[in-house]
């Protein structure tokens, strides 16, 4: 990662490495949508270097998630639906673009 910042800076572009980082986190793949919203929460920000380290301890964090899953369906007849959208009659919304995550209990308020 820091490669890329001494590329530019040798061709005469300094970039930032706040920028750098901040990129690199908004191109991560869909999965890391957490890890972002996470950092983009966070008062103190990170350089390239923790960031990478940071990085790894969330690709084992997904490994591991990834393999309870597994075994949790091979061994009990458990199916992974995808992200919830509905928890004990309350709706879930994620909105990853704007970062919020909303609650909406809608449906009990007709309801009733």
């Amino acid at each position: 990662m820091t490669n890329i910042a001494s590329k530019l800076k040798s061709l005469g572009m300094n970039v930032d490495v706040n920028f750098l980082v901040l990129f690199i986190i908004n191109w991560l793949p869909h999965r890391y949508g957490p890890f972002q919203m996470n950092y983009n929460t966070m008062k103190d920000k990170w350089n390239v270097h923790e960031l990478q380290s940071m990085l790894v301890q969330e690709e084992t964090r997904l490994k591991s998630l990834h393999e309870t899953k597994n075994f949790l369906c091979n061994n009990f007849g458990m199916k992974d639906m995808g992200e919830g959208t509905y928890v004990i009659g309350i709706k879930l919304f994620w909105d990853r673009s704007q970062e919020l995550f909303r609650l909406s209990q809608k449906a009990y308020i007709n309801k009733v």
